[in-house]
């Protein structure tokens, strides 16, 4: 694994915590949908004011525009909403604590979909990583009642998805191997698929500060998703995809920082130790 990858990995972690930040702030006030309204669009604007130096559309293929349009219905589109519907429930913390167990989600589909068979020692580092991520989560979990746990399937569900699509923008690599073209068309889909909603559901008018807190959340997210493509196109889902899942931790900084968030019990400081130990072994192969 090269250092470049490494960091782009990493950089596409510390993006998604500071999207997942960010938007705990402007929740306290704004509905999802509302907020999803704001930042998805930021990021396909962002994308489109870039693409005519960024993309390279020598490379363009309808067939790989087809599989990035179809990955844009679930991520950023159903991601984004499902993330801050958890955010307003659970905070940023939990939410992506109980987002460690997308790289789970993504391994299994590479496996299947892509032939991609992870290194024993991969496998111990990826199981590192969950097992650590899960003491954090489990370590907020305490704080909550058991007649709310239900909610917690909300993040879970958006694991899932953003795992899922992983394999799949591999497969869109085959013809097209762009990660801004992947990020530009995910995006216009999203954007066109939420503002639909928001016609159709309604919703309550932003004010200037939800703008630009909810603009800003999109371009975090929006750098988050390039770089996780850009990740995927140079390397295995099963390199890329452990590493970006370690954004919990840089959220519990971020919330600490930002928030003023001190709730860092020893259960979740074993947690952080257990997952640097898997990122050693995994960046050991």
């Amino acid at each position: 694994m090269t250092l470049f990858l490494i960091v782009i990995s990493l950089l596409s972690a510390v993006f998604f915590s500071g999207g997942l930040v960010l938007s705990q702030v402007g929740l306290r006030r704004s509905a999802p949908l509302d907020a999803a309204a704001i930042s998805v669009p930021t990021s396909a604007v962002m994308f489109l004011i870039l693409s005519p130096v960024a993309v390279d559309w020598r490379g363009f293929d309808w067939h790989a525009v087809a599989l990035f349009a179809a990955i844009g219905l679930v991520y950023p589109a159903a991601v984004t909403i499902l993330n801050f519907v958890s955010n307003t429930r659970v905070g940023p913390a939990l939410t992506g604590a109980v987002g460690n167990v997308t790289p789970i989600f993504a391994i299994l589909l590479a496996v299947l979909l892509l032939g991609e068979a992870p290194h024993p020692v991969q496998m111990i580092g990826l199981a590192g990583i969950v097992v650590g991520m899960t003491l954090i989560a489990s370590a907020r979990l305490r704080s909550h009642p058991g007649g709310t746990l239900w909610v917690f399937a909300v993040p879970l569900l958006g694991a899932m998805f953003r795992g899922g699509v992983q394999p799949v923008l591999k497969l869109a690599y085959l013809d097209w191997p762009d990660a801004f073209a992947g990020a530009l068309f995910a995006y216009l889909t999203s954007a066109s698929v939420i503002w639909i909603a928001r016609a159709v559901h309604g919703g309550s008018r932003p004010t200037r500060a939800d703008l630009r807190l909810f603009a800003a959340v999109g371009i975090c997210n929006g750098l988050a998703l390039v770089t996780l493509y850009l990740g995927l196109s140079l390397g295995t889902v099963t390199q890329v995809a452990p590493l970006v899942a370690l954004y919990p931790l840089f959220t519990m900084v971020a919330n600490r920082v930002v928030l003023g968030d001190r709730t860092i019990t020893p259960r979740s400081a074993a947690g952080i130790a257990v997952s640097v130990l898997g990122v050693g072994l995994l960046l050991s192969v």
